[in-house]
Formats: C-alpha cells, sequence, structure tokens
C-alpha cells in the first residue's frame, strides 16, 4: 500500500506534538512494509523531494509573498495589522496555487490514499485537489485550526465553549470542503465531538478516535531515585505559553516550593518574555531546563504535570510519561481525562478550582506508597499507545477505504491482470 500523508510540517521541522505524532505513525507504516510519502511545506529546508528515514518527503514551497515576509513563519499572521488578518485567512483556505500543486504532486507520486493532516498553509482545499484524482481521503484531528484562527478556542484566559460569531464565519470556507473528506479521526474522543457538534465532515463514512503512540526512537532511560529527605520531583514538557498554564501551576504550588517539599522542573522553549516572567516571579526549586528529549527529563521526575488552561486535544507527553513508568497530573481539559485512570495511572484536576492541584500534590507528599502504585498504573497504561497499536488501527481503515475501490478493480479486471501499485 502507498499511503501520502499530508501535514503543514515534517523532518527536520518537527516543532511540535503534531509532528513527532506523525513521524512516529509514517515510521510505524513504513516498518510493516508499506511505501509512505510526506507532503508539506518548506519552512525551513528548500522546496523539492529527499528520503528522510525511508520515507519520501515532497517539500511545497510556502504559499505566498506574505508567509515568507511574516515575523513568524509557522504562525503566519502573528505580527500582521489587525485588518489584515481576515484576507490572509481567506487566501490560504482558497489557495488555487496550493491546489494546483497538490494535485501535481500526487499525480507524481501516485498514492493509494491521501492522509490529512494539519493544513495551515497548505489550504483545506487541498481535500478538493485530492478527490479531484479520485482517491480515498482520510483526515486526522489534531488541533482546532479548522474552527478558530488561533487553533486554540481560547479568548484571552477564556475558554470557548463554542465558535464565536468570528470564528464560524472564520471556518464557513473549511466547512464546506470538509464533506469531501471519507474517514475522520480524532486524535482524541473530545476533538471529535468537537468538530462533528460544529457540522463539519458531514459526509464522513466513519468517525473515531485514534490515540497517538510515543516514538520507540527515544528508548526510556534508568529512573533516577530521590532519597528519603528529597522534595518530590515534578515535571513539566511543552511550550512555555500562556494557555499550557505553567503560571498557574507554579502559583499554586508556591508554598510547598517555597518550603522545599517540592521541586519543578521544566523542559521546552517558548515566549521569551512569558519565560523571564517565570523565572522572576518562581526563583525557588524551579529549573528551567530548556528543551530535552523527554525520556532524559521524565527519568529526574516523580509526576508530570499537564495544567493546560485550553481544551488541549490530548498531550502525547501523557504516554511518553506511561512508557517510563511516571504518572500523571492534567488538567480536567479536553482529551485527558479519556486516557488517564483515576487514582490508578494519574490525576485530573479542575484548574479553574481553588487548591485542587496542590492538594493532590500535598496527599501524594504525604502518601509515597501511593505514588509507587500510581508509578505501577501507568507502566501498565503504556502498551496501550505502543507504535504497533498506531499502525495497526491506520492500516485497518485504510484497507476499509480501499474495500469498494479493491472490489471494483477485481471486477472490471475479469481475470485481464489489473495492474496494483507498489506497496
Amino acid at each position: 500500500m502507498h499511503i501520502a500523508l499530508i501535514n503543514t510540517h515534517f523532518a527536520p521541522d518537527l516543532v511540535g506534538g503534531a509532528e513527532r505524532s506523525l513521524q512516529v505513525l509514517a515510521h510505524s507504516l513504513r516498518d510493516r512494509g508499506h511505501r509512505v510519502s510526506v507532503v508539506c511545506l518548506a519552512t525551513t529546508t528548500r522546496p523539492g523531494s529527499a528520503a528522510v528515514d525511508g520515507v519520501q518527503v515532497v517539500y511545497l514551497p510556502t504559499p505566498e509573498l506574505r508567509w515568507r515576509l511574516a515575523p513568524d513563519q509557522r504562525y503566519p499572521w502573528r505580527g500582521l495589522p489587525g485588518w489584515l488578518k481576515p484576507f490572509w485567512h481567506l487566501r490560504e483556505t482558497c489557495n488555487r496555487q496550493q491546489y494546483q500543486r497538490i494535485v501535481a504532486t500526487l499525480e507524481q507520486l501516485q498514492p493509494d490514499l491521501v492522509h490529512t493532516n494539519n493544513l495551515l498553509g497548505l489550504s483545506a482545499g487541498c481535500w478538493g485537489a485530492v478527490k479531484s484524482l479520485g482517491l480515498p481521503l482520510l483526515h486526522t484531528l489534531r488541533d482546532y485550526q479548522l474552527l478558530c484562527p488561533r487553533g486554540q478556542m481560547m479568548k484571552g484566559d477564556m475558554r470557548c465553549d463554542r465558535q464565536c460569531t468570528a470564528c464560524r464565519a472564520y471556518s464557513l470556507s473549511r466547512n464546506g470542503p470538509s464533506r469531501l473528506v471519507d474517514a475522520v479521526i480524532g486524535n482524541s474522543k473530545f476533538i471529535l465531538d468537537r468538530h462533528l457538534a460544529a457540522g463539519f465532515f458531514s459526509q464522513a463514512r466513519t468517525c473515531l478516535p485514534i490515540y497517538n503512540a510515543w516514538d520507540e526512537g527515544q528508548e526510556p532511560q534508568p529512573r533516577s531515585q530521590a532519597g528519603a529527605s528529597s522534595a518530590l520531583r515534578l515535571g513539566f514538557m511543552g511550550n512555555l505559553t500562556a494557555v499550557k498554564g505553567l503560571h498557574r501551576m507554579l502559583a499554586s504550588l508556591r508554598s510547598l516550593l517555597e518550603n522545599n517539599q517540592v521541586k519543578v522542573l521544566v523542559a521546552g522553549n517558548g515566549d521569551a518574555a512569558y519565560l523571564e516572567h517565570l523565572r522572576q516571579q518562581f526563583p525557588a526549586n524551579v529549573e528551567f531546563l530548556g528543551w530535552k528529549p523527554s525520556p532524559e527529563l521524565l527519568a529526574g521526575i516523580d509526576l508530570l504535570v499537564i495544567p493546560s488552561l485550553y481544551e488541549e486535544p490530548l498531550s502525547r507527553t501523557i504516554f511518553e510519561a506511561y512508557r517510563c513508568g511516571v504518572p500523571v497530573l492534567a488538567s480536567r481539559r479536553g482529551g485527558h481525562p479519556e486516557v488517564i485512570e483515576q487514582g490508578v495511572s494519574g490525576f485530573c484536576y479542575e484548574p479553574e478550582q481553588p487548591g485542587a492541584l496542590t492538594s493532590i500534590v500535598q496527599r501524594l507528599i504525604a502518601e509515597p506508597t501511593m505514588l509507587l502504585g500510581l508509578a505501577q498504573g501507568a507502566k501498565a497504561a503504556a502498551p496501550r499507545f505502543a507504535p504497533q497499536r498506531l499502525a495497526d488501527e491506520h492500516l485497518a481503515l485504510y484497507s476499509q477505504l480501499l474495500e469498494p475501490l479493491n472490489s471494483d478493480s477485481a471486477g472490471s479486471s475479469s481475470g485481464a491482470g489489473a495492474s496494483s501499485k507498489s506497496s
């Protein structure tokens, strides 16, 4: 089988969890003997084609001059005048040039099916490009970019339970083309339901959640043991932005930090002003490590905290922690409660409830045996997120989408030697 994956970014431009998850999927399919091609934007590389770890990657030119001139090429509307942003988003959605590039690329690749993911800069119009060639089309939801130009369903510090008027207008040009999609996956049930409730993917034959997987290429490291009198070691891993909630987490734990009852290790990069604010506000027992491979951070902590303020679809750091035997304490947001068994592999807490986070941490300090039990529960949960399972579930869906085509091909060949594509 030849699968074409389409996503805004791919290696070497692995900017976040979505790109790492897609890389895990591509490698898992490759290891099963399938041919995998990736179509993405050349944001840090030159346009063209290259082989990357056994995967053919086609880097398309960035879509327009405005993208290249924007202060942040990955999120090009940031820094633009407010009156220009609606025009940028309209141009990004209805980009005829990208449509033609994707048609030409797929005609050259000749895949059996196309699996789209994040489409910022590639245009939701690429769904029309895929269907113009008569190819089966699958889409995976990994963020809120189809529903909200900010991609987070947030206004300042406030969560949006539903689309506002501006976001509904913004998403109209994306909702219509979504009817072309044959099957849709959510990386959590939460984000899938949120899009279906907004009317997206109304013609999809299959709608289901498939959780991402940890990366076999990042082997767990031996866990370092804290001394009997040591502080409880908490970890944070991810982009340092306000919606991730690190500032609120540290504020909740301030007294425990100052009393040397907990220590927080922070792995990640982000907004420089936000990071400097955190350094000044929380100097005691908070160590900012910069970017670190997840196994390196997880080897040195007792508990991973995911304090997201927005409805995070599903943080892949949860199952990376499970693989290393690290339990997770996460805000009750988005997809987190779907994969954290309360009191078994970790806890979920309500971030808007005063003292909710602190009370759980204090309980774990007071009852060390509970933390040991949670670590065992985390380790037992890890196989659910293995790359082999990820490949199995995707291949089953791919085969389902190809069944009508395979049946038609078999019926029309009548023993005359129908051609088959490379697998």
